[in-house]
């Protein structure tokens, strides 16, 4: 018999409103961006009045990850969105180097507009010391794989654990993509840095 330990989860969805939140979010980022192939928006988007509704969807769907991870709501409450930004990428020539979202417990991407052109995300085995020993698979595997493609639709939403690494790779053509990238963490963070064993 077989235990997998350890797993990794990753939580997706089609956006049900997709029409709405994209236009919406189309059209603030149109008219914000400075007209760059590369362009990243400020970091406080849950903040303004126009993203209000798409983050009430998203604190209503990271319900099923503190369900799955079973999180103690009594002493920490509910998440609540500490970050969210804006990527608008018309040049896919160069990618996005591997990293992590510090400080958070939960983060997530929603796809906009995802031409096929454009790069993938790409999310990297967390564990340390999977690379020590490498042989040569058979054939690629969920179980022997380092990393992972996402091959994420227009209209699609994806939370993952914040420390999981994860990257753009380089697309072809130019076009344009527009991503809403966030964070969710405790607002309780007092309580959450006590000892574990504490009252």
């Amino acid at each position: 018999m077989r235990t997998d330990l350890f797993p990794t989860p990753l939580w997706s969805w089609s956006v049900p409103d997709q029409h709405g939140f994209a236009q919406t979010i189309r059209e603030w980022t149109l008219k914000e961006s400075d007209g760059s192939e590369r362009w990243q928006s400020r970091t406080d988007l849950h903040t303004l009045e126009e993203f209000g509704p798409f983050c009430d969807f998203i604190l209503k769907r990271a319900k099923k990850p503190v369900k799955d991870l079973a999180v103690d709501k009594k002493r920490h409450g509910e998440l609540a969105i500490t970050g969210m930004w804006v990527n608008h990428t018309t040049d896919h020539r160069i990618g996005h180097e591997t990293h992590t979202h510090p400080n958070n417990y939960l983060s997530g991407i929603y796809y906009v507009d995802a031409p096929p052109t454009m790069g993938h995300t790409v999310f990297v085995d967390p564990r340390n010391g999977a690379n020590a020993i490498v042989p040569r698979p058979a054939e690629n595997n969920r179980l022997n794989a380092a990393q992972q493609v996402l091959n994420a639709s227009e209209g699609s939403i994806v939370f993952f654990p914040a420390y999981l690494p994860h990257r753009v790779s380089r697309g072809t053509d130019s076009a344009q993509r527009i991503t809403v990238s966030f964070n969710l963490g405790f607002s309780d963070g007092e309580t959450m840095a006590r000892p574990l064993w504490g009252v």
